[in-house]
């Protein structure tokens, strides 16, 4: 496997990490989207990755970004829980329905 360095201009975006993985949407050909490889190395102006060697080179003007891995930038509830106890009030008459219980997860990244 080779590996690439990639120089920019800019600051780089702060949620870039070792591990991630680099792609870059070529505007020279067909516009594919085209895996470069993971994030091996990250200093103020450069990305070096893994890329294969018959793996294109981006061109310069390519857009090129990250995506993150979800099976380590998810997360459950950590530290918290809920208990929830449903009665039906034997006090009031008539027919009791239950139309909808739901809850709300947001995953962390």
């Amino acid at each position: 496997m080779d590996s690439i360095t990639l120089g920019f201009d800019s600051t780089l975006n702060v949620s870039a990490e070792v591990g991630d993985v680099m792609f870059y949407k070529a505007t020279t050909t067909n516009d594919a989207i085209i895996q470069i490889g993971v994030i091996t190395s990250i200093t103020s102006q450069f990305i070096t990755c893994n890329i294969l060697a018959s793996t294109e080179r981006p061109a310069t003007g390519d857009f090129i970004f990250f995506v993150k891995s979800q099976s380590i930038n998810t997360s459950g509830l950590v530290g918290a829980y809920a208990v929830v106890k449903m009665e039906i009030d034997p006090t009031i008459s008539g027919a009791k329905e239950l139309y909808a219980v739901s809850s709300e997860v947001i995953p962390s990244s």
